[in-house]
């Protein structure tokens, strides 16, 4: 009979036997059970489905954020460029949705898209309201005559504030247009946005508050005067055949401007945000909206947090001249009435879609 020879199991010189490896086996088996086990993850889980997170609770005021340009120029161009390139990790699911895989309402979006009307979609966030046009005269607050976006601040007979602006001198018709119908685009798609429209009025409908009427009798030289208006209005506002200038007008938002978000991370002075911005759907699904809009522009200046009532109400998308620009603001800390995202259009930046100098909308 042939010997029985001794095998070593780790450090122990054991002899093998059906009843020891079935053991063995047995326990191996057991052990790979538990450990796959412990590494599962509960996809689907019985529990109630959140239609409405609130996000609004009252917050101490919080401090301005201020934007640094070039270093947020830096930080995009030069190191998330590379993390996103070399990182072979892919990105967490969004943590702002509810059992059911989607977006609840918050300051953040609201669904509405399915409960809109054509009509309601064309009206915009405005509603019924008639905007500026009928409360005329409207009085001139503040004036900016340089630069790429020139306009002003003015107040309608009912004291309501609005910005207006102007297309560009080359291309007229295009960046109102663009601004009023890529708010109402967002604004149904779920996001809040300002009161954009595009407004006429007649010159004479124009007249100088107290404030400017004091600095230009005062012979000060940042004075707004009747020269410096016509000037402007003729360089850059589209004029119709009545004589008439369109323009692009968005109402002023409640709240005081408490500086802008990151696209990650989250706001350290508002306890009610929870999630790191990088893990919002409703944030990420922007990606789309703004690729389908040609938006180019979408950095922390053309956020705004806007602090009201103690808290962030709602978190908008502002100033649409630009599809030209959207400001995704979520409202109030205490409220921010926050977050506001720039949409610019090509016509904006050099390349595909720009018009020539010679652009008619009316003719071509």
């Amino acid at each position: 009979m042939r010997p029985v020879r001794e095998l070593t199991l780790w450090c122990w010189p054991v002899r093998p036997s059906f009843r020891s490896l079935a053991l063995l086996l047995l326990g191996l088996q057991v052990g790979l059970l538990t450990g796959c086990g412990g590494r599962q993850q509960v996809r689907f889980q019985d529990g109630p489905v959140i239609q409405q997170v609130h996000d609004n609770r009252d917050i101490p005021e919080p401090a301005e954020r201020e934007f640094y340009r070039y270093i947020h120029i830096y930080r995009n161009f030069f190191p998330k460029q590379m993390r996103l390139g070399l990182d072979p990790v892919p990105p967490k699911p969004a943590a702002d949705v509810n059992r059911l895989g989607e977006v609840p309402n918050s300051s953040w979006f609201e669904n509405r898209v399915s409960q809109l009307t054509p009509a309601q979609v064309a009206q915009g966030p405005g509603g019924a309201d008639p905007g500026p046009e009928p409360y005329l005269p409207w009085t001139v607050l503040s004036w900016k005559s340089g630069g790429r976006n020139p306009g002003f601040i003015f107040a309608d007979r009912r004291e309501v504030r609005y910005i207006c602006k102007f297309d560009r001198a080359d291309t007229p018709i295009v960046a109102t247009a663009a601004g009023a119908v890529a708010a109402r685009l967002l604004w149904a798609c779920g996001y809040h946005v300002p009161d954009d429209r595009v407004a006429f009025f007649p010159r004479s409908a124009l007249q100088f508050s107290a404030e400017l009427q004091a600095q230009a009798a005062a012979g000060d030289k940042r004075a707004v005067t009747t020269a410096l208006v016509d000037s402007t209005l003729t360089k850059y506002a589209y004029q119709r055949e009545d004589g008439a200038y369109r323009v692009l007008v968005s109402r002023f938002l409640p709240g005081r401007p408490v500086g802008g978000y990151e696209y990650r991370g989250t706001r350290k002075d508002d306890p009610n945000d929870l999630i790191p911005h990088q893990r919002r759907r409703s944030l990420r699904g922007l990606r789309v909206f703004g690729a389908w809009l040609n938006h180019v522009d979408l950095k922390v200046d053309n956020t705004l947090d806007l602090y009201t009532e103690n808290f962030f109400p709602f978190r908008p998308l502002i100033d649409g001249n630009q599809m030209k620009r959207l400001l995704v603001y979520r409202a109030p800390f205490n409220r921010i009435d926050r977050r506001r995202i720039q949409l610019q259009t090509p016509f904006e930046h050099g390349g595909d879609g720009r018009f020539s100098a010679g652009y008619r909308p009316d003719k071509n």
